[in-house]
């Protein structure tokens, strides 16, 4: 179960990405980490390594305010992505090797059940396998239950007030 805010947060560096509040899936790839930090390395089936992790608490129809920080480790990449349900929320194309990025979205919630992705992308298979990224400092705020409905903060607004170095 991802650990949801409903009240702003001015430091997230300490936030966990491992059990029990994030459970992530591995696809086309193995997964690893530590308390603050998931590793996606590609396993040679898949150009686009990737995990994802089942938001089971999610209100239907609530706007929430997704922040994280990001790295892949090689040249190679061509796009790094970030998905909520359907949605591309998040995409850095040609990310440069070992430099860390920002990545942020607001998502609107379409199931109480929602399915989030983060991706890299190669040319093929074989270049993707032992690729790797790492991210960290992931966050959800609830800025529905937040705010009011209506009423949500912008994602500009919301990256002004978000420290999570």
């Amino acid at each position: 179960m991802i650990r949801i805010f409903n009240e702003e947060k001015s430091d997230f560096k300490n936030l966990v990405l491992s059990q029990p509040d994030f459970a992530w899936t591995q696809n086309g790839s193995t997964i690893s980490g530590d308390s603050v930090s998931l590793v996606i390395t590609g396993n040679g089936v898949s150009a686009q390594p990737s995990a994802y992790e089942v938001q089971t608490n999610a209100i239907v129809g609530h706007k929430y305010y997704v922040r994280f920080k990001f790295k892949v480790t090689n040249a190679l990449c061509q796009s790094v992505r970030f998905n909520y349900g359907n949605v591309n929320a998040s995409v850095v194309t040609s990310p440069v090797a070992n430099t860390t990025y920002d990545g942020s979205a607001i998502v609107t919630a379409t199931s109480t059940s929602n399915l989030m992705y983060f991706y890299h992308y190669y040319a093929e298979i074989a270049t993707a396998n032992g690729k790797a990224m790492g991210v960290y400092g992931l966050a959800i705020v609830d800025l529905t239950a937040k705010y009011g409905a209506g009423a949500e903060k912008s994602k500009a607004y919301m990256d002004k007030i978000k420290n999570i170095n």
